[in-house]
């Protein structure tokens, strides 16, 4: 998705990775995100995600269609700047002029266009950029007369991406393993990785000892008997497994899609209205709005999908009105507000009811996460419940003002700005439980032995975990109060200015959070806790605090 903030690379003094990453862009010397991003003179600020760059790149990201001007500060702030160590980046949106112009634009990608990939199908990669602009004046009753002039500008672009250059090489059980048949499982060598039972662990002279699966008529090394996990819990996810793509028991399985961003489906929505009323009022509002997801691209069939389902809403307005006294006295006010309005959690969440509930877990409102050792992909990898109970309000609200007076050979410029800022963040996730599967519960101590994929067959859980939530919210609030002053001077030859100075007379946090977690884990060295049903050991929730 493009972004007007990306022409920042071309500017001297900045460095960034490979590709112009403007994400990653370090200006003159300073870490990333350490600016702060201004759009139509306020503060970009998004209290749930970075700043400085990132914000003005990533979370507010204007159309280059939308701009009209880009400004960046490395040093010599004048006083109504410097609320950050950084740089200063100020985007300036355009607005409409006496004549009506516009523009449309589309930029397209193709995978009928690409090569194949060697020994794979040629995967789905498709972009589409698409949008346009129109501005100019506003002659319509009531917004044009000989006392007021009314203009606007409107610009959407729309972005929409599915797939990418490759797909994931994932390892996901044999055929035969899903079967109990485990002479596929062999180290480097071919040598066959023993899988032992885990039913006829016991104590000789003093060592652990097991014997290996044998198969039903006790003569197959490996293969392990259907009796023993035809009614297994692994079942309910087994079942949705697709057929490998490659035969063995690793890097067997090329994924069904290639995950994306939740920006892979975005529309952009700008608008400016710039009002003049008479010779000493200028007023302009701008409104941008983003829709952004959800994300759907899976690599495994959805119901047991490691990927997340998340989209975002973001909104970031401004006013602005500039009011002359005399011609050597300006104000300018800016009021301005922004939400990054995040959602995102599992995209497998809503299907709880197609797998088993396990008993000692808090809430079953979403399918537990399994996870396996040697490389095998889980199931349902994001443990989060889904994206409705996992949102993330973030509203920003900033209120300028600043008084340019021109006195002789000075000019004072002083003014204040008050911030107020909130990061409610939904988070439920874990409460399903959390469920490894390791080789150690089919294997021996200090032998190659055992499989993960075996242990799961069996419900030998190497280790679990699980949360209580009486309270599943983190919040976060703050204000900031800033008074500033500063002057500029001629002496005839040069232009010299005082150092501004800048106070902060009032600024408070106050942080909430509450969680709680429980778990049950049972360590490899005791073979005795194999198989147990994780039974939490219970910690007492945790009480609300503020913190200021």
């Amino acid at each position: 998705m493009r972004s007007a903030a990306t022409f920042i690379t071309l500017l001297p003094g900045v460095v960034s990775a490979q590709g112009g990453d403007v994400l990653n862009a370090h200006l003159n010397g300073a870490q990333k995100f350490a600016g702060e991003s201004l759009v139509n003179g306020a503060s970009a600020i998004n209290p749930s995600g970075g700043n400085g760059m990132f914000s003005a790149a990533f979370d507010f990201g204007q159309s280059p269609e939308m701009v009209s001007e880009l400004k960046v500060l490395t040093s010599n702030y004048e006083p109504q700047y410097g609320s950050s160590g950084g740089s200063i980046f100020i985007m300036e949106t355009k607005a409409g002029t006496n004549q009506f112009h516009g523009n449309a634009y589309y930029y397209g990608k193709n995978d009928a266009l690409n090569a194949s990939p060697w020994n794979q199908p040629k995967p789905t990669d498709k972009e589409h950029n698409f949008g346009g602009s129109i501005g100019g004046p506003g002659k319509l009753p009531v917004l044009w007369s000989s006392k007021n002039k009314t203009y606007f500008f409107f610009n959407f672009e729309g972005f929409r991406q599915s797939g990418g250059v490759s797909r994931n090489l994932l390892s996901i059980p044999s055929m035969q393993e899903r079967q109990g048949d485990f002479r596929d499982w062999t180290d480097a060598d071919g040598n066959l990785i023993p899988i032992y039972d885990p039913a006829t662990t016991r104590t000789v002279n003093g060592q652990i000892v097991r014997d290996q699966f044998m198969g039903c008529d006790g003569k197959t090394p490996n293969v392990i008997c259907p009796d023993r996990f035809q009614n297994s819990l692994a079942q309910a996810w087994l079942k949705y497994l697709p057929t490998p793509t490659f035969p063995g028991p690793l890097n067997n399985f090329i994924a069904l899609d290639e995950p994306g961003s939740f920006y892979n489906h975005t529309n952009h929505f700008t608008i400016r209205v710039d009002e003049y009323l008479g010779d000493k009022d200028r007023i302009y509002v701008s409104i941008y709005h983003r829709q952004a997801g959800p994300t759907t691209a899976t690599e495994l069939p959805v119901q047991i999908s490691n990927q997340s389902n998340v989209y975002k809403n973001p909104w970031m307005n401004r006013l602005n009105w500039d009011h002359t006294f005399s011609p050597v006295l300006l104000n300018h006010f800016v009021a301005g507000y922004q939400d990054d309005m995040y959602h995102g959690g599992s995209l497998s969440a809503p299907y709880a009811d197609l797998f088993p509930k396990i008993p000692g877990t808090s809430r079953n409102a979403y399918p537990p996460s399994l996870y396996f050792s040697d490389g095998f992909q889980s199931y349902k990898g994001d443990s989060r419940d889904g994206p409705e109970k996992n949102k993330n309000p973030a509203p920003a609200y900033v209120f300028t003002d600043l008084v340019t007076w021109v006195k002789g050979k000075h000019i004072f410029k002083m003014g204040g700005e008050s911030r107020y800022s909130a990061n409610s963040m939904g988070w439920t996730r874990d409460e399903a439980g959390d469920f490894s599967f390791d080789r150690g519960e089919t294997g021996l101590l200090g032998i190659n032995s055992g499989s993960p994929i075996a242990s799961f067959l069996l419900e030998q859980v190497d280790n679990a975990s699980v949360q209580w939530q009486p309270y599943s919210m983190f919040s976060m609030r703050n204000k900031d109060y800033i008074v500033h002053f500063g002057d500029t001077w001629e002496d005839g030859e040069s232009v010299l200015s005082s150092g501004p100075i800048r106070a902060l007379p009032s600024s408070s946090g106050a942080t909430t959070c509450a969680t709680s977690r429980a778990s049950f884990q049972c360590p490899v060295s005791r073979p005795s806790c194999r198989g147990q049903t994780p039974g939490p050991r219970t910690r007492a929730a945790s009480t609300p605090t503020n913190r200021s």
